[in-house]
């Protein structure tokens, strides 16, 4: 996943810049059971998703790791969510969060329902979490390829 996270920042590297976003990375070069398609669009929805939403002049966390026998992703993104979001809403189709989002960042409402069908199809799973009132997290796990206890050489 570490390949993907890398090509979707260079693709948005001017929108990055245009919201003088701070981007910090933290990628372990895991490998996912998963098809490359799939993995490379829910990579792609994630980040996008977290890097539009993200307040101008914020910071998109992303992290690459394993977790037992899973590859996790983790993006997170400062967000003006002051006023809380319905998060099990946001992985349904068409949903947007409240009228303020839908004014500001393009959109349809299919990313984070994509990303969620496309991993729960590969044996993984998503969460959506609000740490705080400006933090927006999600995470993606998809099987490791590697099993638990051995090491890529």
């Amino acid at each position: 996943l570490a390949a993907a996270v890398q090509r979707e920042l260079a693709e948005l590297a001017g929108l990055i810049d245009e919201k003088a976003l701070r981007v910090r990375v933290g990628l372990f070069d895991a490998v996912a059971w998963a098809d490359p398609v799939l993995s490379d669009l829910v990579v792609r929805n994630v980040i996008e998703n977290a890097v539009r939403h993200a307040v101008t002049g914020g910071v998109v966390d992303l992290c690459v790791a394993v977790d037992g026998a899973m590859v996790v992703l983790v993006v997170s993104n400062t967000a003006d969510v002051s006023d809380g979001l319905d998060l099990d809403a946001l992985l349904q189709p068409f949903h947007r969060g409240d009228d303020s989002r839908l004014t500001r960042v393009p959109g349809f409402g299919l990313g984070l329902a994509i990303v969620d069908s496309a991993v729960t199809a590969q044996n993984g799973w998503v969460r959506l979490s609000q740490p705080d009132e400006h933090i927006f997290r999600i995470e993606v796990a998809l099987p490791s390829a590697v099993p638990v206890g051995e090491t890529v050489l």
